[in-house]
């Protein structure tokens, strides 16, 4: 597992969260993947991790204190296993065996059913499931990992070629090109029209 940088980023904001799905949003709690140099740890204390979970809506347990370092440890490593996984899957390579074993054996270490849903078949209903600890965190969040790479259309799954974030394009058109046009986009048109000044003075 990588070490990164501790962000002084403060508590999680419904606006952080670009992903299109709970596995993307996870993945993305490193903020930069592509300048390394500048990579930062957002899941570095229980405060991150709690406030990440319920803003995004995961049913948790109540009050503070259910995180501990050892949950935040098992998350940071599934976390950068489950981001190997989905990117071989972007490029459209066999993932790794060992690191699809690792995904599979910590979500097979949830001690919750997951809640089920459907009408006529069983669906995992995912965001109804309630937590009793933080030590079933890792495994719903591996079912959400297994559920992008099992269940989702995988030429919607995209990465972000300036950051290195992951996102699932749900638009019509499934042309969406950066994490998001505020931030990623934005910045690399300013790139491009300086670029463009240059090389006009050149």
């Amino acid at each position: 597992m990588q070490d990164y940088q501790v962000s002084a980023q403060g508590l999680w904001e419904d606006s952080h969260f670009i992903g299109g799905h709970v596995a993307c949003d996870f993945a993305n709690t490193v903020s930069d993947r592509v300048k390394t140099n500048r990579a930062e740890e957002r899941f570095a204390s229980p405060e991150q991790v709690e406030s990440w979970c319920r803003s995004h809506h995961l049913v948790v347990p109540k009050g503070t204190g259910w995180i501990s370092p050892d949950h935040i440890a098992a998350l940071q490593e599934l976390r950068d296993v489950g981001y190997g996984l989905l990117c071989k899957l972007i490029e459209g390579e066999a993932p790794s065996a060992a690191d699809l074993s690792r995904v599979l054996k910590s979500a097979a270490s949830l001690s919750i059913k997951p809640a089920v849903s459907g009408e006529g078949r069983t669906v995992f209903d995912l965001q109804k499931t309630v937590l009793q600890s933080g030590e079933d965190l890792p495994g719903l969040l591996a079912l959400y990992i297994l559920d992008l790479i099992y269940t989702a259309d995988r030429h919607r799954l995209r990465r972000c070629s300036r950051c290195g974030w992951l996102f699932y394009d749900r638009s019509k058109s499934a042309r969406r090109r950066w994490c998001s046009m505020k931030s990623c986009g934005n910045r690399e048109k300013a790139k491009r029209h300086y670029q463009q000044r240059v090389s006009g003075f050149s």
